[in-house]
């Protein structure tokens, strides 16, 4: 698929953080956390097709792209819940890296996202609460969204 290796390049030769390839339109995020790939997400919602390459795949991301219907997605990393939800979906995936957990930013636990959908089995329901955790998070100031 040209739009997926078209993406992939896009993120590690350049080194970004996201880039969502979006019918003819491309969007590049180089911020850090799951904010930027709500915004671009958002940015392409009416598009029919989309593509996605991220530095980092976690279920809650995996839920914001079967949401969003995004058709295939790379992950520098990406866990096993992220691939067994692509699956359950039809999205085609790829990754460089597979683990089993996404950790958070101070190396110590699970990512708070992934905490928030770790009980989750719909898509919908994932993103209202992972915007409810975003929510939460900034009130506190935390840099973990």
């Amino acid at each position: 698929m040209y739009k997926l290796e078209y993406t992939k390049s896009k993120l590690l030769k350049e080194h970004h953080s996201l880039v969502i390839c979006a019918d003819c339109d491309t969007v590049i995020s180089d911020g850090a956390g799951i904010k930027p790939l709500i915004q671009a997400l958002e940015a392409v919602k009416n598009a029919a097709d989309i593509t996605a390459a991220d530095k980092i795949v976690g279920k809650a991301a995996a839920f914001l792209y079967v949401e969003a219907g995004v058709r295939a997605v790379f992950g520098e990393v990406m866990s096993r819940s992220a691939t067994e939800l692509f699956e359950q979906y039809g999205v085609q995936y790829e990754y460089q890296i597979l683990t089993d957990n996404i950790i958070n930013r101070q190396g110590n636990g699970l990512c708070p996202m992934e905490k928030t959908v770790q009980n989750i089995l719909e898509p919908s329901v994932a993103k209202k609460a992972i915007l409810k955790k975003m929510q939460e998070l900034s009130q506190k100031n935390s840099s973990d969204i």
